[in-house]
């Protein structure tokens, strides 16, 4: 909130409990050494999503 910005579905809809979940997890694997590879594939992806966001199928937005 603080940044402006939230995580949502691809289609712009609130994030299921399993994705909120499944996203962090999959965030706090690459907390070590893979941090680099995580946020890596934004800058190679169209929509800029990490890895934790692809997992989750989710994105993250300006917030309105």
């Amino acid at each position: 909130m603080a940044l402006g910005i939230k995580v949502v579905q691809p289609n712009g809809q609130p994030l299921s409990t399993g994705q909120a979940w499944g996203r962090s997890i999959v965030r706090a694997l690459f907390v070590s050494f893979l941090a680099i590879i995580n946020y890596i594939t934004a800058f190679f992806t169209k929509e800029k999503t990490c890895i934790h966001d692809m997992a989750a199928k989710t994105r993250v937005v300006l917030a309105k």
